[in-house]
Formats: structure tokens, sequence, C-alpha cells
């Protein structure tokens, strides 16, 4: 019987992950004591005998998981890599942060990596550059995405196009018909999902969505310039920032134009940042449950690895509409 097993058999009837076994039959460290008599005793029940490519197979592949992450700096990674790794750090495997927040790094990092054998990796809202060494990477390495639409991989995400349509919806409630739309330069479905909900609130609304003034940060996270263009040569009355990161711009650009806010125009933003409660005043938008979508992501994915018999579609997360004080109620 024992001739006839796998490594999957063994990890299945011992209640452990492939790797585990495969760190065990390689007598390597990093595993609990009674882990390790457990699994042993189930090899030696079923007269199991690993071949030497089973072994060398399992002894090539390091028990690590892939993050890629753009700038760290920003809350949005940080939160989300918090999240992951309180997960990751309880498994059998070690996180690693790949820092690829250009095509060069993507590449860099997903031809090492595919060298190493890693055990996974979680897209961290990534605008992959390179589509074709991505499948050539995905052939042999699970993974799972937060807010990335990559075809064939699970994508934890919140429903956009309904917090954006929400969020609108507030705003025609207080009495704003003219708006503005700043947006990040990369273009990302769940972005483009943000903007299609908040043209939909205003055409269900009887406001035309055309009549939305749209324009693009210069580069991720620099929309000072955009958001002077909008105060100077329009009239809206409120501004939506496709991120908090955004959001705290606009504030710049009407602190440097000397516009109040909300009784010049009203601000909001889509992320919920902590860092950002310090602003004053408090800033309205949508919160995202980040450091649990990144807890969810490595939950996933672990299951991934590990072939666990469920379902492993797409994750919709909650959010919340936070209003705070830079809305102001036209109606009053």
């Amino acid at each position: 019987m024992g001739k006839d097993l796998t490594i999957k058999d063994i990890a299945r009837l011992s209640g452990v992950s492939k790797s585990t076994v495969s760190r065990i039959i390689n007598n390597e460290s990093g595993v609990r004591e009674s882990t390790r008599k457990k699994v042993l005793a189930v090899i030696a029940e079923q007269g199991f005998t690993p071949s030497t490519a089973a072994k060398e197979l399992s002894s090539s592949r390091y028990d690590t998981i892939g993050i890629f992450a753009g700038d760290i700096s920003n809350q949005y990674y940080a939160e989300i890599l918090r999240g992951a790794e309180s997960v990751i750090s309880y498994s059998e495997y070690s996180p690693f942060i790949c820092l690829a927040d250009t095509g060069r790094r993507q590449k860099l990092y997903m031809e090492t990596l595919m060298k190493r054998r890693i055990g996974g990796m979680i897209f961290a809202s990534s605008n992959i550059a390179d589509r074709k060494l991505l499948e050539t990477f995905l052939r042999s390495t699970p993974a799972v995405a937060i807010q990335t639409s990559i075809p064939g991989i699970p994508n934890v995400d919140i429903d956009n196009f309904s917090a954006a349509y929400d969020m609108a919806t507030l705003l025609i409630g207080k009495g704003h018909r003219r708006f503005g739309y700043l947006d990040s330069y990369n273009g990302t479905p769940h972005l483009k999902d943000r903007v299609a909900g908040f043209k939909k609130a205003m055409n269900d609304n009887g406001i035309d969505p055309e009549s939305l003034v749209y324009r693009v940060a210069d580069d991720d996270y620099i929309g000072i310039g955009p958001v002077k263009d909008m105060l100077l040569t329009t009239d809206i009355t409120a501004l939506q920032c496709a991120n908090d990161r955004l959001a705290a711009d606009a504030y710049v650009a009407c602190k440097q134009l000397g516009k109040r806010i909300p009784d010049d125009v009203s601000i909001c933003g889509f992320d919920g940042l902590k860092f950002l409660e310090v602003m004053d005043p408090g800033l309205s938008g949508i919160s995202q449950p980040l450091y649990d979508m990144g807890r969810k992501a490595a939950e996933l994915l672990l299951s991934l690895i590990n072939e666990e018999p469920h379902s492993h579609g797409d994750v919709i997360m909650p959010y919340t509409l936070r209003e705070g004080d830079s809305i102001k109620d036209l109606n009053v």
C-alpha cells in the first residue's frame, strides 16, 4: 500500500500540509515535535517510502510566501502587509516582501522567485506590466490577489462600484450637483469601477454623468496640480478622490489656494487610512478593511497551497461609508 501513496496522501491522513510532510521527510527544522511524531506515525503505519525524486522536489521548494506590494510608506500597503503577515507568521511559511512598484522590479522578482520555487504569492494592488511572464509564473505558483484583476486566481476586494455609488448618493443627498473626480494614474479595474459607480449614482439622480469634472493625478500620489486646476477653472462643490493619499493632496491644494473645506468645496477620500484621522476637518469617504483583506488573502492562499477541498473564488469584503466634517450640507 505504501508504494501507492504520495506525500499528498500522507498530508491528508496526518491533517497537515504537504510542505510540512516534506520538511519532516527531509529532517528539516521548524516543525513542532508533536506534529513530527504524528506524521512519522502515519508514515510508519502506511508503510510509506518517499522516492528520491519526491524528496529532491520537496527540498527544492523554499518555505516562503511572496507578497508583491507598492510603496510601503503608503499606509494602504502597510495595513495589507500587516494583515497578511499576521496569518503567514503562524504557518510554516515566511513572508518575502517584494517592493514591485515598477515593471523592472516586477520582472526581477518574478524571475528570482521562479528559481526559488516559493510556496505561493500574494499580489497586493499590483498592476502587472509583463503579463506573459506572469502567466509563466502562475503555472507553477499558487497565487491570490488583493484588488488586482489577474485571470485565473482569486481576488480579495470590496464592491468598489457600490461603494462609490453610495458615496455619490450621500453627496447628492446633501444637495451637491457639480462634482469633480481625482483619479489615480494607473487605471486598474477596481479604480474604473469606482468612477463607474459614481457616475451611475449621478445618472440615477438626474445628473448628467458627463458633467463630472474628471482629472488624473500626475503619478500615483501627486494630485495637487490637478486639484488646483479644477478649483480655479470649474465651479465644483464636491471632489471625490480615488484614494486617501490623493485626498490629502486635495487638502494641500485647498490650503495653497486659500479654499476652505467644506465651505468652498467638500472633499471625500477612499481607503480609511488611520493617519488621516488627524486631518482637519475630518475626511469623509469609504473605509476599506485593509488589514482584514490582507488576512483573508493569506488564509485563502494557504488553503490553495494545501489543496483544501473547498471553493477558491473571489472574496468580497464589507466597506464602511465614513461621514466626517469635510462635507457641507447645501440643503441647510
